[in-house]
């Protein structure tokens, strides 16, 4: 499920953490708390150490990873 691009405008204040792939490299992890489609969740932007985005996704509070 993707996510409304409108979320870009507010990544900035998501919660910002550091996520270890299976491949050991170390990325950003961005979380947002929201609603889409209106269900409640999170979204999450997952960035690569050259600052592309890879991982743009919502994850609703029921889905469990």
């Amino acid at each position: 499920m993707g996510f409304p691009m409108e979320v870009d405008n507010v990544a900035r204040y998501g919660k910002v953490s550091k996520l270890v792939g299976g491949d050991k490299i170390e990325r950003t992890l961005v979380e947002i708390p929201g609603h889409y489609k209106p269900r409640e969740g999170t979204f999450e932007y997952i960035i690569e150490p050259d600052g592309l985005i890879r991982h743009r996704f919502f994850n609703p509070n029921n889905i469990k990873r």
